[in-house]
């Protein structure tokens, strides 16, 4: 009987860059070291598994996970690699997913090196990692569903189960499995150990406040918090005891390095549903000077017009260093896409005179003539605004 995962439901808010990566590299390395093994005479990968009975070698821990004993070894981890590594890493991004991955299995490898010190013999594979994936995904999303390939003997079919589901049948196949081969260092034990890593990792991940489950994870399913309202979470929030300055601290550095991170790779909608996410759960959240310059000038680009003008007069209100440029290129923005002659020359009006270099002079004498040539054509703004 296999179960081979192949694809989830669970939302991706980040490119599967270091999940594609790690498969590309293990295909890669598997028949380079096939090719290798074929014209030579001695076993090339023999001092890079994970050897038993000759103390511990930390090398090995790491590259262990990238070797695989044959084709169907190959497969099988790589299905697991796929699924499971687009619910951590659409969650958290390829970076954190990636020190999360290559820790797991070194962690793995490094146990069973050190249980199997007076034993002979050796392991390797991606498994133990990919357990470890499993384990975060338990925690971050039990009710996402995953879709399997089911296969016993002849019979092959598809099938779609939670991950709780998924994790229990592994768990207790893993568990029965080494009932029956004992309690040494066998496949099941790694497995086992990968997945008790991934649990630790998801529920200190969860805590501290590093990913967001959107109360999907499995303590907010266990006290149905994701069957609550809105208004239901936010009198159960006022309920419970008040974060620390330090969770606080630890929760606006994560979203500070994911917004720009977002920001950096040109996703402003998740920039700004990031911003809107902080804003709404953290009354003192305010984005630093940089940061909120640059999902501006990011929205700008993207032609997000309404998010921008919103933004500026977040800048304008908060921060006097760009003051000047920031509120000539919000009459512009105001004039040319939003229609706005008016409004625009109310904001022009209160450009300072004092410090205008000759370039900015120039540059509000000619938006405030264009402004009043749309007004005298007739243009006239929709709404009224208290600016």
């Amino acid at each position: 009987m296999l179960f081979l995962p192949y694809s989830t439901d669970a939302p991706l808010y980040h490119y599967p860059i270091a999940t594609v990566g790690l498969i590309v590299a293990n295909v890669l390395i598997f028949f380079a070291t096939l090719a290798a093994e074929v014209n030579s005479e001695f076993s090339v990968i023999e001092g890079y598994i994970c050897q038993y009975g000759d103390g511990l070698h930390p090398v090995q821990w790491l590259t262990a996970n990238f070797l695989h004993a044959d084709l169907f070894h190959l497969a099988g981890n790589m299905f697991g690699l796929w699924a499971f590594g687009l619910i951590v890493e659409g969650k958290i991004g390829w970076w954190r997913m990636l020190a999360v991955y290559l820790a797991m299995g070194v962690a793995v490898m490094f146990t069973i090196q050190l249980i199997a010190l007076g034993l002979d013999g050796g392991c390797l594979g991606a498994s133990g990692a990919i357990f470890g994936l499993l384990g975060i995904a338990l925690i971050w999303a039990p009710q996402n569903d995953v879709n399997c390939i089911f296969w016993v003997f002849i019979y092959v079919t598809v099938v779609e189960m939670a991950v709780w589901i998924l994790a229990a049948i592994y768990t207790a196949l893993q568990v029965a499995f080494m009932l029956l081969s004992g309690f040494g260092p066998t496949t099941e034990m790694i497995h086992l150990t990968g997945l008790v890593a991934g649990l630790a990792v998801g529920v200190v991940m969860l805590r501290r406040g590093a990913v967001d489950c959107e109360n999907w994870d499995l303590f907010s399913v266990w006290t149905g918090r994701h069957r609550m309202s809105r208004g239901e979470l936010a009198a159960l929030e006022r309920e419970q005891f008040a974060p620390t300055a330090a969770d606080l601290a630890r929760q606006r550095q994560t979203a500070l390095a994911e917004l720009r991170e977002v920001i950096a790779q040109g996703k402003v909608k998740m920039a700004l549903a990031v911003h809107r996410r902080m804003a709404s759960t953290s009354s003192d959240w305010k984005l630093p000077e940089p940061e909120l310059r640059g999902l501006i000038v990011a929205c700008l680009k993207q032609q997000e017009h309404s998010q921008a003008i919103v933004l500026m007069r977040n800048y304008l209100e908060q921060y006097a260093s760009h003051a000047v440029p920031m509120r000539l290129k919000l009459a512009e923005v105001l004039l040319k896409h939003d229609r706005r002659p008016g409004l625009a020359l109310r904001v022009l009006g209160k450009v300072p005179d004092a410090g205008l270099t000759p370039a900015y002079q120039q540059a509000l004498d000619r938006l405030a003539r264009q402004a009043e040539a749309a007004i005298a054509a007739g243009e006239l703004d929709l709404q009224e605004d208290a600016w």
